[in-house]
């Protein structure tokens, strides 16, 4: 799909996960996330974009609760790479 100047027309989607909604970041399940990417690319959107919670990090953490959260950072953002093929 492409826009009057012949470039692609550029389609996405706002993120929150479908079983966990805004308290994705606090219990964080990279499978829910990879699976409900890869229904986004069936769909033929190629942008996502994705919410921070300021409670979720913003608030001093320790423990284990620290660990799950970096875990959880890192799962999102630490690889960038293409997720969406071009048609």
């Amino acid at each position: 799909m492409t826009n009057v100047l012949g470039q692609p027309f550029l389609l996405g989607v706002n993120y929150w996960p479908r079983r966990k909604a805004m308290s994705w970041w606090a219990d964080f399940d990279p499978g829910e996330v990879r699976e409900e990417f890869a229904m986004i690319r069936e769909l033929g959107l190629t942008h996502v974009r994705i919410f921070l919670l300021w409670e979720s990090f913003s608030r001093p953490r320790t423990g284990s609760a620290l660990a799950r959260s970096a875990i959880s950072e890192r799962s999102v953002t630490s690889r960038p790479r293409r997720v969406f093929r071009s048609r």
